[in-house]
């Protein structure tokens, strides 16, 4: 299993996760990303080429370790995990690495630019004619930047400029007449600090933000993954709401694949994950790294499953499900 960590975090912020995998019969790899922990280097938001590129280095020497099952030589019998941040990096990972064989992705983004930057939502029917006569509960039209989330995203990106690890970002051979510029971006690649200053301060993203954004984001990859996947999703989250969940399910079915979504009772507004969100996620990968069949998969019965629990008036529960058909043969 490689488990990802969230934004501001490292390895050590995932070490219950890990060691509760670990109880289960997992070999666990947890890594602090670029820009975190005592990594060096630059964060660059699961950059395809940095981030991404990364996993998929960290998959290449979990298939050399002796404790880790192999489908072939090269190719370990791994899921990948993470939760916000981690949780597209996981996304990233599956749609780049073919020899992922699950994924399990939490509170995170389908694409950044649009969750930093959104428009009115309104409800669409957009994919009636692929997903059958079921609109998945959180679609929503999205017609291009609107306001920028202010609060969340000085969040977001403060952490990442609040400090640089010891020696510098990490990156070598820095032009002493940029200093200055790298010292205030901290830890961010500086194309994404001069990009957002811009749009900070204008209340309006630069094409260039919003290219970054969705170049570096699963919505650029979505399509490709063909592996079981687990989409969680938390119902107090005003920083990746349900209808980022659901546009990655929405690609992911529409492509042939696997994917099931479930709502929970939490969120960034909430802390972020919880026992319950963690337990799904267990097992999950109980079911599609220990059942052969499921791993594999054919991709002809995608579905998304939500459930949300919730208290009725009478103080009951109820909960809300949605199943799409399969999009192709």
């Amino acid at each position: 299993m490689l488990l990802a960590h969230g934004f501001g975090g490292s390895k050590d912020s995932v070490d219950g996760e890990a060691r509760d995998l670990a109880t289960r019969g997992y070999t666990v790899l947890a890594y602090s990303a670029r820009g975190f922990g005592d990594s060096t280097g630059s964060i660059s938001l699961n950059d395809p080429d940095r981030e991404v590129a990364d996993a998929r280095g960290l998959i290449d020497w979990l298939a050399e370790q002796p404790e880790v099952e192999l489908d072939a030589p090269g190719d370990p019998h791994v899921g990948v995990a993470g939760g916000s941040y981690g949780g597209a990096l996981a996304l990233s990972a599956g749609g780049t690495d073919p020899r992922v064989d699950s994924i399990a992705a939490a509170i995170t983004w389908n694409d950044l630019g649009q969750a930093l930057f959104p428009n009115y939502g309104v409800t669409s029917t957009e994919g009636r004619e692929t997903l059958g006569d079921t609109v998945t509960p959180a679609a929503a039209e999205y017609g291009g930047p609107g306001v920028l989330k202010r609060g969340w995203a000085g969040v977001f990106f403060g952490v990442g400029a609040a400090s640089a690890p010891p020696g510098g970002n990490g990156d070598e051979g820095t032009d002493p007449s940029t200093a200055e510029s790298t010292s205030a971006c901290g830890r961010f690649a500086p194309e994404f600090c001069d990009a957002y200053t811009q749009s900070a301060v204008t209340g309006i993203p630069s094409q260039q933000l919003l290219d970054l954004l969705t170049g570096h984001s699963p919505v650029a990859v979505a399509s490709n993954i063909t592996a079981p996947t687990l989409l969680v999703q938390g119902t107090q989250d005003t920083l990746f709401g349900l209808d980022q969940a659901d546009a990655t399910a929405r690609q992911i079915a529409a492509a042939g694949g696997n994917v099931t979504v479930r709502w929970f009772d939490g969120g960034h507004d909430a802390g972020g994950t919880d026992g319950t969100s963690d337990r799904a996620i267990a097992d999950f990968f109980d079911t599609t790294l220990r059942d052969s069949d499921a791993a594999t998969g054919t991709g002809t019965e995608p579905f998304v499953y939500s459930t949300q629990r919730a208290a009725d008036e009478r103080g009951g529960d109820r909960d809300r499900r949605m199943t799409l058909p399969p999009t192709r043969d």
